[in-house]
């Protein structure tokens, strides 16, 4: 139902306030929650497991908390099958996921050890951004600064 979007043509979660978990890729979201993604962990091949049974916690406690569970038009068979349609395993390829690390000291190197990942832009969704922000070709309104790049 089209009442329920964050907009017109993104559908989300199925209601537009649940907002414990982004559901949409974003362009650059590390400073404004967290996303779906963000729930799981790696495996011993540095695959990341992700935990959908954390991300219906979140959701479903979320919206038992803030009683969106009252509303007529919440159907929460939708949102347990978005659950369900997210991966089971996301591979960092470089082109849509990366790898976040952390140095690791092993006694006698400093080591990158992947502990996380992150989703990585793609020019449609950083013009997007630029558009949402109201950038007019030289960067930010009030600001020198471009938005394109990001800080990665």
């Amino acid at each position: 139902m089209k009442h329920c979007w964050k907009s017109v043509t993104r559908e989300g979660w199925g209601c537009k306030y649940i907002s414990s978990l982004k559901f949409h890729l974003g362009c650059d979201g590390r400073n404004k929650g967290s996303y779906w993604y963000d729930m799981g962990r790696l495996n011993e091949k540095n695959e990341w497991i992700v935990d959908k049974g954390l991300i219906k916690a979140i959701i479903f406690e979320e919206i038992k908390r803030k009683g969106y569970d009252l509303c007529p038009f919440l159907s929460q068979k939708q949102i347990l099958e978005k659950i369900n349609s997210l991966p089971d395993i996301i591979i960092p390829d470089r082109k849509e996921f990366r790898y976040v690390y952390e140095r690791d000291f092993d006694g006698r190197n400093i080591k990158n050890k992947p502990v996380g990942i992150e989703h990585i832009p793609g020019q449609k969704e950083i013009r997007q951004r630029a558009r949402q922000e109201g950038v007019n070709g030289k960067g930010r309104k009030g600001s020198t600064k471009a938005v394109v790049g990001a800080d990665r």
